[in-house]
């Protein structure tokens, strides 16, 4: 298993065209998070079982337990 902390660099290892993100300094928003995207671990929520990561272009994606195989370490 792997643990993950806020501040980690993760990065998605597969497309997935339905992952939902927002960008949150010009309020736009859109889906799709592509292999090879990297960002940072902003927030993890043990209430929800949600992940917060914030990608180089300031995407923020909100992951759930569902769909953590999708990120790696990096």
């Amino acid at each position: 298993d792997r643990l993950f902390r806020e501040g980690d660099k993760v990065m998605q290892i597969k497309n997935n065209y339905q992952l939902e993100w927002k960008r949150f300094y010009d309020f736009t928003d859109g889906q799709g998070v592509f292999n090879g995207d990297c960002g940072f671990i902003h927030t993890i929520d043990n209430e929800f079982n949600e992940i917060t990561v914030v990608y180089e272009d300031n995407k923020y994606v909100t992951y759930d337990v569902t769909n953590l195989d999708e990120l790696e370490l990096a």
